[in-house]
Order: structure tokens, then sequence, then C-alpha cells
């Protein structure tokens, strides 16, 4: 008789009880799921992605759910890890042994502390124009209309916002606004309680062990709101990534290695010492085209001539052909070929290093690479705990006199409770409906409180831009008087500089005088010049004939100074009446 074969039953066995993991990815842009699935050869196997796009976690997830099954996963995982990139990481300045750290609740307070100022700064970089921009809204062309529109309006003192001018052209619709307003709050961590993950190693950069600490946190509220959400769907939310990190690890790292992070509104420089992180820094693109001079200065400090490798993650499609040649750009500076990693290949390594992490989540958490939010521990199994079969004899007697008291107890509690249930009735019905009602003055309270903190930061954000464009002036003066004194020719004479009365945007003015019409001309053509090496942009220039300050006749040139925002890209402005 032959044996039965039981391969496919042993397979089918492997595959149901491999390794499951739903993995979470919260962005601007939306919600996308996946489920990671164990096979053999320590690899993992991802389902499509399915996503959402509403502004709301807790819909996202629905949607996103609801997708997985529409593609034909009817098993979705319990357990699921979210990377996010509301999760800010940074390292911190900590004088603590990470052989010795302090107790939980102490290093909890101590990064809190220190995240605070990291998250304000981060999310001061979401403008509603780069959350537009982000989501798709609108494309550079039309921001950087909205943009010129914008500051067209407020030089005729209209009160105008950036969200309405885009709405105003016709570029989004009001809903899409309201959607990006809502992302924007989300980015902007405004409350004071935190939740944080860190972690902490001795760095052996360079013979130096000093202690190197890294942390990352989102609002308290936030994670709440994630846990809850998870817990309803019956998913163990295991913790949460900073998805501005996770995207530029690699496995089994052994080499010196920094990672330029190319995301849509800023780029993310990581140094990596054998696989730990040991500095990272950001900066804002704010619509600069992707140069390897100023990328190069972000990470220049850490070159060590070529031994140091360096990688371009590049995580959208239309960033990938200027990654391609910001490498070839970089390789003459870097001393060494770039690597680039594109986009598809980019989202594959951050899947499996989550599908990893995630796996590892209840084990020790400090053998992991990067921080991660994680509140609680996972529980002893109750056969491991100290003293259970000493205890447990004893414990079984005094269960059984228990067992027949409580018998006797309860006989006795249903005759009383029969008697009394009329009256415990009315009094849980007077009680739910004070509950209810102190419940109503609560709400009613907190939602006082909450507009009147938000008409205090609507009040504060005016005077802060008004403070910044001060702060950004006195620092550029300097260097504007420098370059009008380079760009002035021999026959020219400059008459007035000065700003705008009330200072908006930082704006100067430059009066100037020369008895030849090209060479006034040719200064304004020299100051555009040399301005925009420093951020600034000339404007509404003017040459008109006009008497010299002897009398003599010559033509008098005005133009107007004004910086380059991230919201105001300014080009080709040296362009007059005069026909500059």
């Amino acid at each position: 008789m032959p044996r039965p074969d039981f391969s496919a039953l042993l397979n089918a066995l492997r595959k149901f009880f491999a390794p499951r993991l739903l993995l979470l990815i919260w962005n601007v842009d939306g919600l996308k799921a996946v489920v990671a699935e164990r096979e053999g050869g320590g690899k993992w196997r991802f389902s499509e992605p399915a996503g959402s796009r509403i502004s709301d976690f807790a819909a996202a997830l629905d949607e996103a759910l609801a997708g997985l099954r529409v593609a034909g996963i009817a098993r979705i995982p319990r357990v699921c890890l979210l990377a996010s990139r509301f999760v800010v990481p940074a390292r911190l300045d900590l004088p603590i042994d990470p052989d010795s750290p302090r107790p939980e609740a102490q290093m909890r307070e101590l990064a809190c502390a220190e995240m605070e100022p990291v998250l304000a700064e981060a999310g001061a970089l979401w403008s509603i124009g780069a959350v537009l921009a982000a989501r798709g809204s609108l494309t550079p062309e039309q921001r950087e209309r909205v943009a010129l529109e914008l500051a067209i309006r407020r030089e005729q003192a209209s009160d105008s916002m950036f969200g309405q001018t885009a709405c105003a052209l016709s570029f989004i619709e009001q809903f899409e606004l309201e959607e990006s307003l809502a992302w924007q709050e989300k980015l902007q961590i405004l409350e004071a309680s935190l939740a944080c993950g860190w972690k902490g190693f001795a760095s052996a950069e360079s013979g130096n062990s000093e202690p190197v600490w890294l942390a990352a946190a989102i609002g308290l509220s936030a994670w709440g709101r994630w846990e809850s959400v998870c817990a309803r769907h019956g998913l163990k939310l295991l913790g949460a990534l900073p998805f501005a990190w996770s995207v530029s690890e690699t496995p089994e790292e052994t080499e010196t290695r920094v990672a330029l992070e190319i995301h849509s509104e800023d780029v993310v420089a990581v140094l990596r010492h054998r696989g730990r992180i040991v500095a990272a820094r950001s900066e804002g693109r704010m619509e600069r085209p992707l140069e390897a001079g100023w990328l190069m200065r972000m990470i220049e400090d850490w070159r060590t001539g070529g031994a140091c490798a360096l990688e371009i993650v590049c995580l959208n499609d239309n960033d990938e052909t200027a990654a391609l040649t910001l490498a070839d750009a970089l390789a003459e500076r870097w001393g060494r070929a770039p690597i680039v990693r594109n986009p598809a290949t980019a989202w594959r390594d951050l899947l499996s290093f989550l599908a990893q992490r995630g796996r590892n989540a209840g084990r020790d958490t400090q053998k992991m690479p990067l921080p991660m939010i994680r509140y609680g521990r996972p529980k002893k199994p109750l056969w491991k705990k100290a003293g259970l079969w000493q205890a447990l004899i004893p414990l079984l007697i005094v269960a059984c006199l228990a067992g027949v008291e409580t018998r006797q107890r309860a006989q006795i509690k249903a005759v009383q409770t029969r008697l009394d249930l009329s009256s415990f009735e009315d009094q849980k019905k007077t009680q739910e409906a004070q509950q209810l009602t102190q419940f109503y003055q609560q709400q009613k309270q907190a939602n006082q409180t909450l507009t009147a903190r938000r008409q205090e930061v609507t009040r504060l954000i005016p005077e802060l831009e008004r403070l910044q464009s001060i702060e950004h002036m006195t620092t550029q003066l300097p260097r504007l008087l420098r370059a009008l004194a380079a760009s002035i020719g021999d026959d020219a004479a400059l008459d007035v500089v000065r700003n705008s009365s009330d200072n908006e945007m930082g704006r100067v003015q430059v009066l100037a005088w020369s008895p030849n019409y090209n060479s006034a001309q040719t200064f304004a053509l020299n100051t555009q010049a040399a301005s925009g090496a420093l951020g600034y942009a000339v404007a509404q220039a003017n040459v008109k004939a006009a008497k010299g300050r002897n009398g003599q006749d010559g033509y008098q040139v005005s133009f107007w100074m004004l910086p380059v925002t991230e919201e105001l890209g300014i080009e080709d402005t040296a362009s007059t009446k005069g026909g500059v």
C-alpha cells in the first residue's frame, strides 16, 4: 500500500501558521496598508497596497482594510506596525550613559523636553502650500502662480490667504482646501503632551565613545487615537516608527554611509556608522531644484575622503530624474560615485525593514536601529513567574473555601437584590442623567477652551511672521549692501536704500542715478544677478529721466529687492517699465 503524501497538507499548515504582519504607512498623502507574510529563507512576501487619502485616521483605516479584503485578503493579521511622517525623529543631547539609563519615567520626561522644539521646527515646514503640493492638489507651476498672485494682492492691501487664492484661481476645490487644512493641523503638532520613544548606544565612530541618544515623538492624543482605532478593529499596534529615517535603512550594514532622503518638501541627511545613526539633519526644499551645491553643504562635514559611501534615496517618481542627475554632480565633489535607490526599490526596502522590525518588536528594543514609540511591555508567561508552583496547592485550598463562602454569600445577596431592585434602577437612572449632564458641561467647556486657544494662536501667527521677516532682513542687509556696491558702475550713483514703511516681507527699495540710460539698466540687471545668490530678487524696476544732484540730465533707476520664500518664487523680475 503506498504511503500517503502529506507534503501538500504540511505546506498548507506552514503557510497558515507563518508569521504575518499588517504594515501601515500614514503620511500626508494618506494611508497605505500592506500585508507582510514570512516565507522560507528569511524573505517576506507583500500584498498589493491598499490606500486611502482621507485625513481622518479611523476612516482611512476602514477604507484601507476594506481595500485589502476586496483584493482577496480575507484573513487580516491581528498585529500591525505603523510608520508615519507625523512621527518626528531627532538626535538628543543627553549626558547619560546608555548602559546606565535613568528610570523610564525620568527618561520619558527628558526626551519629551528635548523633542518639543524639534516638533515645532518640523511643523513650521508644512505651510498650506506645501501640504497641497505634497498631496498632489497643486503642481509646482500652479503653486508658483498662486504665490505670485498672493504677493500682488498683498501689495494692494488685500487680506487674502494662500488657500483662498488657490480656490479663486480654480486650481483646487473648497473640499481639497479643507482636507489640506486638516492635514496641516496634524503636521503642526501644537499640544504639550507627547508620546516619545528613545534608544541610546555608545558611538564608536573615529574611536570616539560618546553617548548617542535617538528619539522619536508625536502628540500624545494622536498616539492614543492610533491605538484606540486599531483596537476597535481588533488590531494590536506594536509601535510607531519615524518614516523619515526608516526609508534609508540597510540591513546588515558594515561601512560608514551617508544617505540623502529626497522627500516631497525637504531633504533628510542621515549619517550611519556600522548600521547605527550617529547624526542627522534636514533642510526644506522650498521649491528649489535638487542641486549639488546646497545638498553638499548639508553633508560636507561628514565626508572622510573616499571611505564614506553616499546614497540617494528617491521616494517619488517625479524626483527620480533629478536624483540621477544629482548623483553625477555629487560624484566629483564627494570623491565616490553615489548609489541611487529608485522609488520602487526604496518602497520595497522600507516594507522589508518594517516587517523585520515588527517581527522583533516584542524583543529587546535597544537592539533595534531606530527609536520606536511603544508604551507597555509584553507580560511574562504565567508559567515563568517565580514562586508559582510553590504557592499552587495552598491557593487551590483557599480557592475551594472561598468558593463555598462565595456561594453562601451569593444566595443571601440574591434575596437582597430582589428586594432592592426597584430602588437600584431608579438610582441608576438618576446617576446616568447626572453623568450625562456633567459630560455635556465638560464638553462645552473644552470646546470653549479649544476655541480660545485657536484664536490666540491665530493672533500670534502674523506677529511671528513679522519678527521672522525683521530677523531675516537684519541678517541679509550687510550682504545686500555689499552686493549693491559691487553692482554699481563707474558712471552711476546710489541715492537711496530703504526698506518699506511696514517692513512687509523684508522689502528694500533702491534708488540710483546715472547720466547714461544703459548704465542704469546695467545696474538693475547686475543687482538682480548678485542678489539671487542671497535669496533676493529684483521687482518693480523702473528707469525714468531725472535730474542728478548737480542738476545734470540723466536717468533715475528704482526697484524693490524682495526675499524669495517657499511661497514666493520670483523669476526674471528685473523687467521694468523703462525697458530694463
